[in-house]
């Protein structure tokens, strides 16, 4: 065992004498060092064994847990002082078969804004791309995140190279490395065919046999009436809108800040909601009790926000304005012209999960958790399935049936066997 530990020190000090040879200094060398020993106990084995998949899946791993840039880049630079100047390995000439490993980087890890700027033509033609098939700037902000990723996932390596299995090899690593959802996972996916298709105008091919992402079953979260009328009580303001649209008809938070006046149909008693989730339009329930509560806060609120920004835009009409305004005006990128847009989702989830913790909710309170109240508490009150899937926006009734699960778990639809015994449980 001595004469092991002998032999691991000798190994280092030999590759810190290399390191100082090649210009690292004293300052820097234990980082190095550090470097060094951390890949090499990364994976068993002898690290003459080692392959560049083997270098990819570290600095991956690296990547995953935060490390910055900088640090990637040193540890690159000890990993290849180590083989080329060291072991006096060549890793780059042993090839691993696949399209993915071939289109790997060797020598380096970029950001994601380095990234965008080596491919600028090409993320300019996926956002044109983006306009003329009318995406959602969510959905188009997602997909070129992911595009960015996986750029940055192989480096600045010519985009000939890619094909369709380093799809499947990066769809591997999420599954594998970062334990994303499969939902997550999709959503990858159909970026990068995107991605090929509009952006690259070829065919990726096939995957391979990538590693499938596990979706959890999870049932759906929902409050019961009690829970709603206290979260209720600790909203005001806007938020307190906000979470009656919600909570009174279904609809998703995306949709219900994207809504205009004109959406709104206080005679028909619905809401209209336009280019929802798939892009597609539905009309809604407005309910009765929420129809003086809106009509005085578009009067109070919404309309001297609309009078101020009709000064500089003659053409805004009172219908076609967001019922939620932003505070303060944001500049489009696609116009260049500084508008108002609605309310950011992220800051009414706060004030959301905040007014649930002041009102002795257990579970954490999220905008989607109000629509499954709604959609539980409707089947509850005798509603027909097919309604609800067709005021939830649902392609399939399968995703609507969910909501049965907890109706059909609830103690409520149950006898009671305690009731039985003779002595009571209160006692």
């Amino acid at each position: 065992m001595a004469d092991s530990n002998k032999d691991v020190n000798g190994f280092w000090t030999g590759f810190a004498k290399v390191l100082s040879e090649n210009g690292v200094d004293d300052e820097h060398l234990r980082f190095y060092l550090d470097w060094g020993r951390k890949f090499a106990m990364h994976q068993k084995g002898s690290l003459r064994t080692r392959s560049p998949g083997d270098i990819r899946a570290f600095i991956a791993q690296l990547a995953a847990s935060g490390v910055a840039d900088w640090q990637i880049n040193q540890a690159r630079k000890a990993i290849e002082i180590l083989y080329r100047d060291y072991l006096k390995m060549d890793l780059d000439s042993r090839g691993e078969g696949s399209g993915a490993d071939q289109a790997a980087p060797r020598d380096h890890v970029v950001s994601a804004d380095v990234v965008e700027a080596h491919y600028e033509e090409l993320f300019s033609d996926l956002r044109r791309f983006f306009a003329l098939r009318h995406l959602s700037p969510r959905t188009a902000d997602a997909y070129l995140a992911w595009v960015r990723r996986f750029l940055v996932y192989y480096g600045l390596v010519p985009v000939a190279q890619l094909d369709g299995s380093a799809i499947g090899a990066y769809l591997s690593y999420l599954a594998q490395e970062r334990v994303v959802s499969a939902s997550t996972q999709n959503q990858a996916l159909n970026a990068l065919v995107f991605l090929f298709k509009n952006g690259l105008k070829r065919d990726p091919g096939d995957f391979g046999d990538f590693v499938r992402a596990k979706e959890p079953v999870r049932e759906p979260v929902a409050l019961s009436l009690p829970e709603a009328d206290r979260l209720l009580v600790a909203l005001d303001g806007v938020d307190w809108i906000i979470a009656l649209l919600l909570f009174s008809s279904g609809l998703r938070i995306s949709e219900c800040l994207s809504l205009r006046v004109k959406d709104l149909q206080f005679d028909d008693l619905h809401i209209r909601v336009y280019r929802g989730k798939g892009q597609k339009d539905r009309l809604s329930v407005l309910d009765r009790e929420l129809v003086n509560p809106l009509k005085r806060y578009l009067e109070d609120e919404v309309r001297p926000a609309f009078d101020a920004d009709a000064v500089h835009e003659p053409d805004l009409r009172w219908g076609d304005y967001t019922i939620f305004p932003a505070e303060k005006l944001t500049l489009d990128p696609r116009t260049r012209v500084a508008r108002r847009v609605h309310l950011d989702r992220n800051r009414f989830a706060r004030a959301l999960a905040d007014a649930g913790e002041r009102a002795g909710i257990a579970s954490r309170v999220t905008p989607h958790v109000l629509r499954h109240t709604f959609a539980t508490h409707m089947l509850e009150q005798g509603l027909d399935l097919r309604k609800i899937q067709k005021l939830l926006g649902h392609s399939f009734v399968s995703t609507t049936m969910i909501y049965t699960h907890p109706k059909e778990s609830s103690g409520r639809f149950w006898p009671s066997l305690l009731g039985t015994f003779r002595r009571k449980t209160k006692d």
